[in-house]
């Protein structure tokens, strides 16, 4: 039986709902104390605290304290240290999502919009406030992001605040994601929890103070994980993240961690990751974002050709082949978008497709297996309009109202994709 069934109970509003009772709000008081005074507590009495999102003004009051987020990552590291991680049972992940929880309550705070806390407000004791609190966080770092965002943190010498969590416990708190990072993608993806943006916000500020590559490399993973999950938002910070993500690739390609945990973990990442690819034009995104999202997916979620996929995965290589592909045909067939899609973008998302998909064969080719062959797997791509595609960039890019010099390079740089598909394809037929 798998470590992780108790996720079901979590999986939506069906499943498992915050308690309407009155007494929800004591049993959470007497909860959030035994936390902070580091005592062990059920997981039902862990279950009222989270219940508080339909109790507004009890949750503001009682998770807006920078002990219990304390209180919760210390537990958590003794259980690491007795050899259970985070999310091994419902415990840990109840424990972490209070803590998530409580980091979004105390962010949140610092809110200064009306409409947003009378619309809280007006939550209370009638309905579940869990998105409308998530959305909120999401608009509020979205704005704070590039304004002295230490001072939301309470990190900040030149503005001090209250201090939503110390550097020492955010510094555990990362550790014990990056070594429980399966688990976290599973917990954040096959349940109804709340934004990690506003954690993710502490840990990014954490690995900018630092400059510790090691920091980095546990962020980055941490960060395009929650990104595999939650897709791309123009609103949101995770714009920000991914950018300086991007600017650190050269740290990212020198771990020595592999991509994927084991076997289970590489196939919840490419079957989400399929997930995420299937683009369509009324979802919300633009053109450019959905773009710039995708590429860091596939290019993130590719092993290195040293490393390679897990065996036991190639069962899912053709319809991700089929998601890949549809979705940047919809992608390309976008006949009205905010502003032109510049080339760099158009070439990066084509260019990543490829590298994912050369990898695919490369590994058919030297595991072969009885479900799918490298063969197969190369039709599927030319029936899927690969060649065309190509094409179908080049024009684009030809198209494309921008500078001549970039035109003119990323033409060039579609083209050597093109000839270094069609070069491996021979290889790989005459194998």
């Amino acid at each position: 039986m798998s470590r992780y069934n108790y996720l079901r109970k979590y999986a939506s509003s069906d499943t498992w709902s915050p308690s309407t009772s009155p007494e929800t709000v004591q049993q959470a008081q007497m909860a959030i104390h035994a936390i902070q005074n580091h005592h062990d507590v059920s997981a039902t009495m862990l279950e009222s605290v989270i219940s508080l999102t339909y109790h507004v003004s009890s949750l503001l009051e009682l998770l807006g304290d920078p002990e219990l987020v304390q209180g919760c990552i210390l537990y958590l590291c003794r259980r690491e240290a007795g050899g259970v991680q985070v999310f091994d049972d419902e415990q840990g992940y109840l424990y972490f999502r209070i803590l998530v929880l409580a980091i979004n309550i105390l962010v949140i705070s610092k809110y200064d919009c009306p409409a947003f806390w009378r619309l809280l407000a007006s939550m209370d004791g009638k309905q579940d406030a869990s998105k409308t609190l998530s959305d909120g966080v999401e608009v509020f770092l979205a704005h704070r992001i590039d304004s002295h965002p230490d001072q939301v943190i309470g990190w900040s010498s030149s503005a001090p605040n209250e201090i939503i969590v110390n550097q020492e416990c955010a510094l555990l708190l990362l550790g014990l994601l990056f070594k429980n990072r399966k688990g976290l993608l599973r917990a954040w993806s096959e349940t109804c929890s709340p934004t990690l943006t506003g954690l993710l916000f502490v840990l990014w500020r954490l690995a900018h103070i630092t400059s510790t590559p090691a920091l980095w490399i546990y962020f980055i993973d941490i960060a395009q994980r929650n990104y595999l999950v939650v897709g791309g938002n123009g609103a949101s910070p995770i714009q920000k993240f991914e950018q300086d993500i991007r600017e650190r690739a050269k740290i990212w390609l020198s771990r020595n961690t592999p991509v994927a945990v084991d076997l289970e973990d590489s196939r919840t990442q490419l079957a989400l990751l399929g997930k995420q690819l299937q683009f369509e034009r009324d979802v919300g995104f633009s053109a450019i974002p959905f773009s710039m999202f995708a590429s860091s997916l596939i290019l993130h979620f590719t092993p290195t050709h040293e490393e390679g996929f897990v065996p036991g995965v190639e069962d899912l290589f053709v319809p991700l082949i089929q998601k890949l592909f549809g979705g940047f045909w919809r992608y390309l067939a976008i006949d009205t978008t905010p502003r032109p899609v510049p080339p760099e973008v158009l070439v990066n998302h084509f260019g990543a497709m490829m590298v994912l998909t050369n990898c695919m064969l490369r590994h058919l080719i030297n595991h072969p297996t009885a479900g799918v062959t490298a063969r197969e797997a190369l039709q599927a791509t030319a029936d899927l309009g690969v060649i065309e595609m190509m094409s179908q960039s080049i024009i684009l890019i030809d198209d494309y109202n921008g500078e001549e010099i970039a035109e003119k390079k990323c033409t060039s740089t579609a083209h050597e994709c093109y000839h270094r598909w069609m070069c491996l394809t021979r290889r790989q037929y005459q194998t």
